[in-house]
């Protein structure tokens, strides 16, 4: 148990780091797969839960997006069980390729909404961030869970 505890703090603490560095990234979202992968749901809510006050104070999604943001991953996620396993590498690219353009789409609604207007690098930016490092992120921070905690999170 101190242990689960011990390496969420680490993945938050890295997620929050990785953000800081390439803005427009959501790296806590690959942790929210994986709390799905594993069926915890009392993991998976206080996660979702640090996730959604991380994101309200130091996320890229203006006040308010981020429990929308969660809930379309929530959706897209089992939407793609549905079809594939979740351990599947087509389903965390698929999934990823999802959430890069699902990111898109939220900065160019809340652009509409605030009557601003995104570069079209920036936006490229967000969603090539989105999309490329949340299966890197997923990768390491799954292999990193199975070495920790053995084949019980085996993907």
């Amino acid at each position: 148990m101190l242990g689960n505890v011990l390496w969420w703090i680490g993945y938050m603490v890295a997620g929050i780091w990785l953000q800081k560095f390439f803005p427009g990234l959501d790296a806590l979202i690959p942790g929210f797969i994986i709390c799905l992968h594993e069926k915890n749901r009392q993991q998976t809510a206080v996660i979702v839960l640090l996730s959604v006050i991380i994101q309200e104070g130091a996320g890229t999604l203006p006040f308010g997006l981020s429990i929308l943001w969660h809930g379309v991953v929530l959706l897209l996620y089992y939407m793609g069980v549905w079809l594939f396993m979740s351990g599947n590498l087509v389903f965390i690219a698929l999934l990823s390729l999802s959430l890069g353009l699902g990111r898109l789409g939220f900065m160019l609604l809340m652009d509409f909404l605030r009557g601003a207007s995104m570069t079209p690098q920036g936006m490229l930016w967000i969603f090539l961030l989105q999309t490329f490092f949340t299966p890197l992120l997923w990768w390491a921070a799954q292999k990193s869970r199975s070495v920790r905690f053995g084949d019980a999170n085996q993907y």
